[in-house]
């Protein structure tokens, strides 16, 4: 009889080894979807630093050679601040950019490992819920024999 409640046993571990396994899975891809919405914000966020930082250095672009022409014109010393502005804003704009894009690129790498996650919680649920039936079998097996070579008394 034991062989029979261990069977039994083994196929109720291994229902809840496979209900706790997709329990994780569908976490793993709840955050993963998580991930993806915040890289599509950090998008949206990246365009707007980067549209406002343009109208920024195109506000001083313009009141550098406003002040410079009030002062007799763009030349010598003065073109070459005005020059150095212009690159140094064409670097702070990449700058966002780029820094926009890794955090992007860092919740994508995210979503996609907890993707992974969920398929490895499955697979590995399935396995432990076939090893339970197993050993389950296995006991029901040992109990058959046992019974069938007159090992109880």
């Amino acid at each position: 009889m034991s062989g029979l409640f261990d069977f039994g046993a083994s196929l109720v571990e291994a229902k809840g080894i496979r209900q706790s396994a997709e329990s994780e899975a569908r976490a793993s891809e709840f955050n993963a979807q998580q991930a993806r919405e915040k890289a599509g914000i950090q998008n949206t966020v990246t365009t707007a630093d980067v549209q406002s930082a343009k109208r920024d250095a195109a506000s001083r672009a313009g009141t550098a050679r406003a002040t410079a022409g009030a002062m007799g014109g763009v030349e010598g010393s003065i073109k070459d601040i005005i020059e150095s502005n212009a690159v140094q804003d064409e670097l702070d704009i990449l700058t966002i950019k780029q820094r926009g894009a890794v955090a992007e690129k860092d919740l994508l790498t995210g979503a996609r490992l907890d993707i992974m996650g969920a398929d490895s919680a499955r697979k590995a649920g399935k396995v432990g819920s076939a090893a339970a039936i197993l050993r389950g079998t296995g006991s029901l097996l040992k109990t058959a024999e046992k019974a069938a070579t007159g090992g109880f008394a």
